[in-house]
Formats: structure tokens, sequence, C-alpha cells
């Protein structure tokens, strides 16, 4: 995603978006390597205030490294599997439904409820990638959506009340202690509970 000046809510929510959809590419991981994630880390300093300063340090202390790392791209692509593609007994999973049936199910009420939102905002899923609507990605390019809206069907402090502090915050304690070689995926969810946080009580 090419990140153009000036930023607001609903660019800062396609990027967490994108983050937690898929890996980052050689070329994503080049152009902040080079600059590109400058103006994206003073955006985020900005809205999210001091709590960003972490995060904001441990992901630019992994741009250093991925540029001296020749397997970098590879071992990024691990950890994105290691936190957001595992499965099993124990897991973390990115979807709204594991966490409100306490990890029994996906597919459950949050799925439902977020489905119906997507096809009255005309989002549709990618069917290719099999995932339900509870997603963590499709929540936040649904929520990018209503910042952008001039008639939103609910204001983004409501959504984000209800749909992604209710388990987002849950998921990043539990992602926190999974074995990752580079620390960009955990610092990136820090941020976007800091941002959640904040956009929460500006209604």
């Amino acid at each position: 995603m090419e990140i153009k000046a000036p930023l607001g809510p609903a660019v800062l929510c396609e990027w967490f978006a994108g983050v937690f959809f898929r890996e980052l590419t050689r070329e994503q991981m080049q152009n902040y390597g080079v600059g590109g994630f400058d103006r994206l880390a003073a955006e985020l300093d900005q809205a999210i205030g001091p709590p960003s300063v972490g995060p904001l340090e441990e992901i630019k202390g992994d741009l250093k490294r991925w540029q001296k790392a020749p397997s970098s791209e590879l071992e990024l692509a691990a950890d994105f599997a290691a936190l957001f593609l595992a499965n099993g007994v124990g897991v973390a999973m990115p979807y709204a439904s594991f966490y409100e049936t306490g990890g029994k199910r996906l597919f459950d009420k949050p799925h439902h409820r977020m489905a119906r939102r997507l096809e009255a905002a005309g989002l549709t899923v990618d069917v290719d990638a099999r995932e339900p609507a509870d997603h963590l990605s499709f929540q936040l390019t649904y929520l990018a959506e209503l910042y952008l809206a001039q008639q939103p069907p609910e204001t983004p402090e409501e959504f984000i009340r209800l749909e992604l502090l209710t388990w987002v915050p849950k998921f990043t304690r539990d992602v926190a202690p999974v074995p990752t070689t580079y620390g960009f995926h955990k610092a990136v969810l820090k941020l976007l509970n800091a941002y959640l946080q904040q956009a929460a009580r500006r209604a």
C-alpha cells in the first residue's frame, strides 16, 4: 500500500488491515527501509501520543535489521504465519468469534454481524481468502469505510467499542508470548490497541 500525505483515520485503518491480512512483500520491506515508514510513523505518533513511542521504536529497529538479513522476507513471513495463520489447541486466532465463544468455534455471532455490515456497506469478502467476516482485517476495512462515509450507519467510535475493543486487546495479549524472529507484527498490534483506545474516546 502506497502511503501518501495527508493521512487520516481511514488510511491508518487500511494500513492496519493490510498488515494483519497478508505477509509484507519484499517491495514493501524495501520501501519501509528507505524512509517509506516515516510519514506513517509520524501520523501514528500524532494520533496515539506517548503510548506509540515503544512500538514505533521497535518497528524502526526491525527495519534496520531487515536490511542486514538476506532471509528477512522469509523470516517475517514465518512470523506472520505463527501469529495469524496458526490453528489448533491453545493458539490465538484473529477472529472476533474465537473470543466471543471462548476459543470454541468460528463463524459465530460476530461473523454474522460483520457479514451484514459488509454487505450493507457494499464490501465483499474475498472468497479466495476463505476467511470469516469477523477477521480483524475485515473489521478494520469496515472501520475505514465508516470514517469515509458522509452518513455512516454507525459511528466509528460505536463500532470500535462494540466490535473491536471487546476482543482485540485479548488477542494482542495472547500473541505476545508466541516466538517470532521480529517484533514487527506484535508492535503493530500494540499500536492498533492504543489507536483504538484513543479513537473510542473521541465520541
